[in-house]
């Protein structure tokens, strides 16, 4: 069991998933999780269903290194405001293989509110050819007018038993 597995199990998985399935995939989503692996796990899940049709280890491979319509922010240890100013100048370009361009943004709760801000605009008058997955570790940084503009996903920690078997199997 690998970690991809243990969030195939998840109630938030099976939340974006059917969104993926019914084609009713929001403009921006925030993942809430304590744990930065598992909402990276979660993250390829969901964009792999969405642009690739499934979750096998192909699809998830291709949604973890794909082109220029998976954009993952930041590259250092916070969003500063050039991670936000990247996504502003690109997000309203068309995508150049998918249907869709998503951005992930990781360390959520490190931007600053003149980040936020700037993101807010983008929030408020998304395009339809782009999905925003933001991920953090608790909402209580993140603005309450941002966050009235997402869909908000709360990720529940993995199970003692999901733990030991993931242990067990890499350990």
């Amino acid at each position: 069991m690998n970690r991809y597995d243990v969030m195939k199990k998840s109630a938030a998985f099976a939340l974006m998933k059917r969104d993926a399935d019914e084609n009713r995939v929001s403009h921006a989503y925030l993942v809430v999780s304590p744990d930065e692996t598992m909402s990276d796990a979660l993250t390829s899940l969901f964009i792999a269903s969405v642009a690739f049709g499934g979750t096998d280890p192909e699809a998830v491979g291709r949604a973890e290194n794909f082109g220029a319509d998976i954009i993952r922010l930041p590259e250092g240890d916070k969003v500063l405001a050039g991670d936000i100013k990247t996504l502003t100048d690109t997000v309203y370009f068309t995508p150049t293989e998918l249907k869709k361009k998503f951005y992930v943004i990781r360390k959520g709760e490190t931007m600053n509110e003149t980040s936020q801000n700037k993101l807010l605009k983008i929030l408020e008058e998304p395009p339809e050819s782009a999905v925003i997955i933001l991920l953090a570790t608790s909402v209580g940084p993140i603005l309450p007018t941002a966050l009235s503009r997402v869909r908000r996903i709360a990720v529940s920690p993995a199970s003692e038993d999901e733990m030991l078997r993931y242990l067990e199997t890499h350990y």
